[in-house]
Order: structure tokens, then sequence, then C-alpha cells
């Protein structure tokens, strides 16, 4: 039991130190210019990444070693905004990120009906996924410009946390899940590979003014 616990706590421990590695890099990148963040991803990860944390502290029971990872990203999120917001580093608003946007609010409207912390959480799983949706058409059209290393630590920290949860000596269940996999690992995952799959052209464009 002793060697569970420790397990766990160590797993909790790299998936959030990770997760701080992620944003410091990602913020650094938004700084040189790098890396042009899409203002519709980032506006919906600023309101629903603070709603997430607080319902999925429920999900998990109030385990704070579970919790730890969704406040800490919430922490970076609100730096890197509030920066990108006030040195207009954020990219213009395009008819998909409008509609994006549009969509997640119907979605948060049918989370607010529902006094269900679990069902709650959920539903804001699928607005985090669909988030990614502008920085992924950015990415593919060219509009963005973005760097791998952020994205591939950002992955690398969920498979801790879901490690995290099924290492966990209370036991697990798979809306804990739902939060690391669908949008730590296969959101930042997706991005991740167009960056890498548009690199090379990512390269040979000129830096702009």
């Amino acid at each position: 039991m002793a060697g569970e616990v420790l397990l766990t706590e160590a797993f909790s421990l790299i998936a959030n130190l990770l997760i701080i590695v992620v944003m410091a890099t990602y913020l650094h990148k938004v700084v040189s210019g790098t890396t042009t963040p899409n203002t519709a991803t980032w506006l919906i990860w600023l309101v629903v990444m603070t709603i997430n944390t607080l319902t999925y502290y429920q999900v998990v029971g109030g385990n704070l070693k579970e919790v730890g990872i969704s406040a800490l990203a919430t922490a970076g999120i609100i730096a890197i905004f509030v920066y990108s917001l006030f040195r207009g580093k954020f990219s213009r608003i395009g008819a998909i990120d409008g509609v994006v946007l549009a969509l997640a609010i119907v979605i948060g409207a049918i989370w607010q009906t529902t006094g269900d912390a679990v069902l709650a959480n959920l539903a804001l799983q699928v607005v985090l996924l669909i988030s990614f949706i502008p920085t992924a058409h950015g990415l593919v059209t060219g509009i963005l410009r973005d760097h791998p290393l952020p994205w591939v630590i950002a992955v690398l920290s969920y498979c801790f946390q879901v490690l995290t949860v099924l290492s966990g000596a209370e036991g697990w269940t798979w809306p804990e899940l739902a939060f690391p996999i669908l949008n730590g690992i296969i959101g930042n995952g997706s991005v991740l590979c167009i960056i890498v799959w548009k690199r090379p052209v990512m390269d040979n464009q000129p830096e702009k003014e």
C-alpha cells in the first residue's frame, strides 16, 4: 500500500512539474514570436479550464494529487492569456473561430442546466476538445506559427496524469480519465501532429515584421 502511494505521488509530481515547464516554454515561445496563440482557443481555455478545475475537483473526490495538473494548467493559461492580450500576440478572429466560440457557448449553456458535477465536467471536456479546432485550422492554413516542444511536454505530462489516476490506492472511475485523455493527450497530441506535419513549411516562411 505504501509503495502504491509513493508511486502515485511520484507520477503526480512529474505530471505537475511537466505542466509548469509546458506553460513556461509556451510563454517563452510567444514572447520570442515563435508561436502565435489562437484567440478563440485561449479564450475558451481561460473560461472553461477555470470551471473544469472546480468540477474536476469534485469528480476526483477532492484528491489534490489528481486535480493539481488542472489547477496549474489554469494558472498558466491565465498568465499566457493576459500577456498575449496586452502585448497583441493573439491571432485575428476568423469565421471558424466564431463558430467554435458559439458552439462552446451552447454547450456551456447545457452545462448550466445540470447540477451533477460529473456530467458537468464531461460536458466541459467536449468544449475543451473542440477548442483545439481553431488552433488546428490556423496551423493547417498557415495563419498560425507554433513550436512542437511545449505540446510534446504537455502530452507527456498528461500521460503521467493518467498514471496518477490509475495508480491511486482508492481506485479510479472513467470520468476521472476523461480530462487527461480527451484533452490532455488527444487534444494536445492532435495539435502536435499538425505542427510536426507542417513544420517544414513553417520553417520556410519568412518571419512576420
